[in-house]
This record gives structure tokens, C-alpha cells and sequence, in this order.
């Protein structure tokens, strides 16, 4: 585990660095503050890019209530 990147504009060069085998992707908010460019580079480079949310979902069987927006508890 290689720990947080703190600003989604270094996630390229933190990336190049450590050569994760997985990203974990957990914004508050991702409008507008989600590093696409250098998520679709990790994906080519064949990193695995998952949400936070899912992630511990999968790793805890438990739903991440915090991360559901009242849009999506209505509509599922």
C-alpha cells in the first residue's frame, strides 16, 4: 500500500513512481475534481482502478452508507 495522494493533479507522478498494481479512487466529490486523464493512462497501463466505496463493500460485505447519494437509494 503506498497510502493517499492528497491532490488528484499529482496522482501521475505518484503513479510513474510507485507503479501501483491497484488504484483506490475515494473523492467527496469527483464533479469536476476527478483525474480522468491520468486514470484512463493507469488503466492502459493495465492498473486496476476501483471506487472506495465498492472497495470496501467487497473487502467488508457491508454497504458504505456515507458514499450513497439520496439519488441512488431512491432508484435502486
Amino acid at each position: 500500500m503506498v497510502g493517499v495522494v492528497d491532490n488528484a493533479k499529482n496522482l501521475g507522478r505518484v503513479v510513474q513512481a510507485t507503479r501501483p498494481d491497484r488504484i483506490v479512487v475515494g473523492l467527496a466529490e469527483r464533479r469536476g475534481r476527478l483525474p480522468l486523464y491520468a486514470l484512463l493512462e493507469a488503466r492502459a497501463r493495465g492498473i486496476m482502478v476501483e471506487d472506495a466505496a465498492e472497495t470496501y463493500e467487497r473487502l467488508t460485505g457491508k454497504l458504505a452508507l456515507e458514499a450513497l447519494s439520496p439519488s441512488s437509494v431512491i432508484f435502486s
